[in-house]
């Protein structure tokens, strides 16, 4: 939950501009595509995490998670 938290915070940030810490700084200076491919990265990294866990289920609610939040911005 914890990177799916800080993935939303990156993508949040890249979306209204705004500055959230190290992740956003280093997004800002070197660009929006970093700060989104960051982002990227955390959810990535929530969904290999659940399924090295042997969870499919828990990827298959993470995955509606993710296309809701996308569907949503």
């Amino acid at each position: 939950m914890e990177l799916i938290h800080g993935a939303t915070l990156v993508h949040d940030d890249v979306l209204d501009g705004a500055s959230r810490g190290a992740v956003s700084d280093r997004g800002r200076r070197r660009g929006r595509l970093a700060a989104t491919s960051t982002g990227d990265l955390l959810f990535s990294r929530a969904f290999c995490a659940l399924a090295a866990a042997g969870s499919l289920e828990s990827v298959r609610v993470l995955a509606r998670a993710s296309a809701a939040l996308a569907q949503a911005s």
